[in-house]
């Protein structure tokens, strides 16, 4: 008798096809082992309708659980902690619920994992987070002197917007009189700002000192004590953005030319108000551990670092990013040590407005002028005390000691290009 075995009568594993099992089971049984079914009618259908969605049901089961699965993280530290920051710059560190308690927490940072024990070093560099771009300085991209070198010469001949964010007790009053002389002989504007406190500024502030820098003509030099303010990140384009230039010297010798000029001025501007403790000397404020001279205190690189509230803390950060804007958007960091030669310099990478720089400078010199720039009632202090103050100012002179070494390597870049000149010729 011949059978009469519908496909929607069988019951198969979720994923098998019915069909293919049907032929398999016409093939395999003995067919006089069996008995002729009767058609089951309306209830048939209903159990064929039932077992499809069923197998529908089964299917998408199977599916989603394999989704989640492959979306899981190979290792419970693949997503241990995550990290945000707020606009103020905080940071919050999460924790989710991939790490396995009974091991070591890690912390991730730039993708590289750091145990337990090296859990507050790498809390300290998720701080590096720029709180204005959401950047930080990569820790594998590490801005030395030569970053960016060879400069760009011919580029740099095309510069007519500069800015000096004057570094306050560095020469700027010196600088300053020969930009005053070179503007004259070289036919651009020295725009002097008369804002001598505001050098962090606000938002707010930020945008309206960039609109007063843009809304001059060039070519120009505006030069105001304030630290360094980045246009690119409130719109300017990079191309039409202000380059920079800047005079520093050694952090300890300027520590203590600033301690005297707060209390006592200087020749032209004597004090006679000052606030400050005036019998209270350089050599006493480092020894007793006074406020003014303790350790934690930065003086040269929030200039270069930035307005963010970060720029402001004795961190590696603050360094990095002094040291990348250096790179970036500074043309040239003069020393104050070596300040003929960084004159030299700067007629050499930006004649539009150095040419004949050291030529002013001597004019000045001969008039006997910068003796009235100069601290009064400085009291040297001991040796002692300066060593005391280099170990307070680490981060300082290791800014210190980049410049100078970048200072050097342009200089060589200038006299190579000189030599080939000379040899062309």
């Amino acid at each position: 008798m011949p059978l009469n075995i519908k496909p929607s009568s069988l019951s198969l594993p979720c994923g098998v096809n019915v069909g293919h099992a049907h032929r398999e089971i016409l093939e395999t049984i003995d067919s006089r082992t069996l008995s002729p079914r009767k058609p089951r009618g309306t209830f048939s259908s209903f159990y064929t309708s039932l077992l499809s969605i069923t197998l529908i049901i089964s299917l998408f089961g199977i599916y989603s659980s394999f989704m989640r699965i492959s979306q899981q993280p190979n290792h419970p530290f693949d997503r241990d902690v995550s990290e945000t920051a707020t606009s103020q710059g905080q940071i919050h560190l999460s924790q989710n619920e991939w790490i396995n308690p009974k091991e070591e927490l890690r912390v991730v940072v730039d993708g590289e994992m750091f145990s337990s024990k090296e859990k507050k070093k790498a809390i300290e560099d998720v701080k590096m987070i720029h709180p204005n771009e959401g950047q930080r300085a990569a820790a594998d991209d590490k801005i030395t002197p030569a970053t960016g070198m060879p400069l760009d010469l011919k580029a740099l001949r095309t510069v007519s917007r500069l800015i000096y964010n004057r570094v306050g007790k560095c020469g700027s009053r010196t600088l300053m009189a020969v930009t005053e002389r070179a503007a004259e002989w070289n036919n651009f504007k020295h725009v002097k700002s008369q804002e001598y406190h505001g050098m962090t500024l606000t938002n707010q502030e930020e945008m309206e000192f960039i609109s007063e820098v843009m809304s001059l003509n060039p070519p120009f030099i505006y030069n105001r004590h304030v630290r360094y303010v980045n246009f690119s990140s409130h719109g300017i384009d990079i191309s039409s953005s202000p380059k920079y230039i800047n005079l520093i010297r050694d952090p300890v010798d300027r520590k203590i030319s600033t301690f005297y000029y707060t209390r006592f001025g200087d020749v032209k501007h004597e004090r006679e108000d000052t606030k400050r403790n005036a019998n209270l000397t350089f050599e006493e404020c480092v020894l007793d551990n006074h406020p003014e001279c303790a350790a934690g205190k930065i003086g040269i690189i929030p200039y270069f670092c930035g307005q963010v509230d970060a720029c402001h803390e004795d961190h590696e950060w603050a360094l990095e990013t002094a040291k990348r804007n250096v790179v970036e958007n500074f043309v040239f960091v003069g020393i104050l040590e070596q300040f003929e030669i960084s004159l030299k310099i700067w007629q050499y990478l930006l004649p539009q407005f150095f040419r004949s720089a050291p030529v002013a400078y001597q004019k000045i010199v001969r008039r006997e002028a910068l003796t009235k720039f100069k601290s009064k009632s400085r009291v040297e202090p001991s040796e002692k005390v300066k060593a005391i103050m280099r170990e307070r100012m680490e981060l300082d002179y290791e800014f210190y000691n980049f410049i100078t070494e970048r200072m050097r390597l342009i200089e060589k870049q200038i006299l190579s290009v000189a030599q080939k000149l000379k040899d062309e010729t």
